[in-house]
């Protein structure tokens, strides 16, 4: 009795150290027996190797990885399209609110890991006035769009989530 009282002392666990998959601990649905019981059992610890793993695969490691460049403001383009040089340049049109934009978006970053010879720059529109006056500028009417630069000079668009045409734009002007 004595080790019930003290469960119930200690508060309740946390879905994530739930024994029951799919069901939250701290819902009331759940008898005060099986919360205590939920909480005594003890998940397996991850060995050494997959914290290795995790380690090694994870996101925290930025400096591995070529990340896509955030455009803020006209002069911000113009430089990142003259100090590209002859590199193909890809920027990616997009907006909070759009949902095909939110999908590309960890492709177009696992791109800027594969192709490490294109730059890779993103303008969000709905991020502040300069960035909306630039999608104007660049004729933007619909989104996600994908514009291609070769030493400044747009060479070809992608409008919509097409992963596939955006893939070939890069296999044919990288």
């Amino acid at each position: 009795m004595r080790e019930r009282q003290n469960c119930h002392r200690g508060g309740l666990a946390s879905p994530a150290t739930s024994a029951f998959v799919g069901v939250p601990v701290g819902f009331p649905f759940l008898s005060s027996s099986k919360r205590c019981a939920a909480r005594s059992v003890r998940r397996p610890a991850l060995s050494r190797s997959s914290v290795r793993l995790w380690r090694a695969t994870s996101h925290h490691h930025a400096s591995l990885r070529m990340a896509v460049q955030e455009i803020d403001s006209q002069e911000q383009l113009d430089k990142e399209l003259g100090d590209a040089g002859d590199a193909l340049v890809v920027i990616d049109f997009g907006t909070t609110w759009c949902g095909p934009c939110k999908l590309m978006d960890p492709k177009i970053e696992t791109w800027s890991e594969q192709y490490a010879n294109v730059r890779f720059l993103r303008v969000v529109g709905d991020k502040s006035r300069e960035t909306s006056v630039i999608m104007k500028m660049a004729g933007i009417r619909s989104v996600p769009s994908f514009h291609f630069y070769k030493s400044g000079k747009r060479v070809h668009t992608v409008n919509g989530a097409k992963a596939d045409e955006v893939i070939a734009g890069i296999e044919s002007y990288r």
